[in-house]
């Protein structure tokens, strides 16, 4: 019965998402379409970000969970126990990081006072773009995954590389990452999008 039920679903056919839909039947999957998989970004950061919503990212508090060695603290900040939302949302350093693109065009609500009372990706995210403008959404969406990923992969640089972190590192990763996201065809965050206010 259950298996004619997911044929119906798809049409008859085999699909993945007929798939996704009936092993994961409880994920907002209309979200995860907005959040991640409809937003200009490229594959491995729409992955990423999956990763990142549904909290599967391999931080300490998911290593220390199995009972596997892990060094416990957040990786940028070294006072608390490394978590997805943490490293994102509440790490000092993250914090530092999201404050600067709030002050560039069109980005004002990353900063994190937009989105204080959150408790996982999915809300402060969900909060971000409720507080922006509608013709910004779609920039800002690319924006919040560009961010995270560089705040990701500085996280990796210090764990597998002992960097010492930097929020200017990251800040200027993104600077750097919006020009050639826009060169590779990112029209939600064309110029002035994005571009530093004048002083």
């Amino acid at each position: 019965a259950r298996r004619n039920r997911r044929r119906e679903k798809a049409g008859g056919h085999y699909t993945a998402r007929s798939v996704y839909n009936s092993q994961l039947p409880w994920q907002p999957t209309l979200l995860m379409k907005s959040l991640v998989w409809k937003i200009w970004a490229p594959r491995k950061i729409k992955f990423y970000l999956w990763l990142l919503h549904h909290n599967r990212l391999w931080c300490n508090d998911r290593l220390q969970h199995r009972g596997w060695e892990n060094p416990y603290f957040c990786q940028l900040c070294r006072r608390n126990l490394e978590s997805s939302f943490h490293l994102i949302g509440e790490c000092n350093i993250s914090k530092e990081v999201w404050v600067k693109p709030a002050t560039w065009m069109g980005c004002t609500t990353l900063s994190p006072a937009s989105w204080r009372a959150c408790n996982t990706t999915t809300e402060a995210v969900t909060a971000i773009l409720n507080s922006a403008a509608p013709r910004e959404r779609r920039g800002v969406k690319t924006m919040v995954a560009l961010v995270t990923w560089q705040i990701w992969l500085e996280r990796n640089r210090c764990t597998f590389r002992e960097k010492t972190p930097s929020a200017l590192s990251i800040t200027e990763a993104c600077r750097r990452d919006i020009e050639q996201w826009r060169l590779a065809g990112a029209h939600a965050i064309a110029a002035p999008f994005g571009d530093k206010r004048e002083e």
